[in-house]
Parts: C-alpha cells; sequence; structure tokens
C-alpha cells in the first residue's frame, strides 16, 4: 500500500438532500408572511444551506492521493501538492453517511468532503492505528532512507 488514492463516495446523494431542503424551505417562505418570527427563522436556515451546498461544492476535489511524497489533489482551481514534511494534521472523518478529510499544515488548510478510504485501505492502515498521518510520516521516512 504505496498510495491511496481516496475515493468519492455520497457526493450526489447529500447534494440532492440539500438542494431538496432548500427547494422546500423557499416554497415555505412563498406562503409565510414576513411579520412571524418563523419567516425569519426560515430564511436564516434557507441562507446558510444555500451557504453550505456552495461551500461543499467549491471544496469538492477532482482527485486526492496520499502517498510518500505527500498530498497531491486536483481541484477547480488547478493542481497542487503539499510535502509530507508540512502536514501537521491529517484526519478522515464519517459521520451519519458524511465523509471529508481534513488536512492542516504550515500555511494551508485543505478540507475535502465526500471523499472516504476503501476498507481495503482502512484495513492497511490497521498496522498504523488507521491514522493516515502516521502512515504518510512513516513512508516519507522510508522514502528518505532509501
Amino acid at each position: 500500500m504505496k498510495v491511496l488514492t481516496l475515493k468519492k463516495n455520497s457526493e450526489k446523494s447529500v447534494l440532492l438532500i440539500l438542494a431538496f431542503i432548500l427547494f422546500t424551505l423557499l416554497i415555505l417562505l412563498e406562503y409565510l408572511p414576513e411579520k412571524y418570527l418563523i419567516y425569519q427563522l426560515t430564511l436564516l436556515t434557507t441562507v446558510c444551506i444555500s451557504a453550505i451546498i456552495i461551500v461543499l461544492v467549491i471544496s469538492s476535489k477532482s482527485e486526492l492521493t496520499i502517498c510518500h511524497h505527500g498530498v497531491f489533489y486536483s481541484s477547480m482551481f488547478g493542481n497542487f501538492h503539499i510535502e509530507a514534511s508540512r502536514v501537521k494534521l491529517l484526519r478522515h472523518y464519517s459521520k451519519c453517511g458524511f465523509h471529508c478529510v481534513i488536512m492542516f499544515g504550515d500555511r494551508f488548510f485543505l478540507f475535502a468532503p465526500f471523499y472516504t478510504l476503501t476498507s481495503r485501505q482502512t484495513q492497511g492502515l490497521k498496522r498504523y492505528n488507521s491514522n493516515l498521518l502516521n502512515w504518510l510520516h512513516e513512508k516519507s521516512k522510508h522514502r528518505k532512507l532509501l
């Protein structure tokens, strides 16, 4: 397991559910009188869901690969490479069917929604206590020794 190419999972279903909720709230806003508090709360919820959809679409990467050289990803803004030594935190989260990868470094922050590890990749990471950051640093140390 020298390269981890993370796979996108449930992107369309999450965006479809959020779009349906947004559409329902917009219809509800049409029929509510503006003077009631429920109108203001519905409007605020609509704006928040719209912002979440925009952030998820913009943050969605085309490809995310983790290997001993570092992290490679391509997005709508171009292709990027982050060296393994610059990565301080690399975590994969999976809650309620929503998957994402969060990465912190010296002067960067990467949020990649919808990415998940395959079961084979998860099994391979058991040796590193399923920690992506430990795996990345061990592979980069091994490469430097060769």
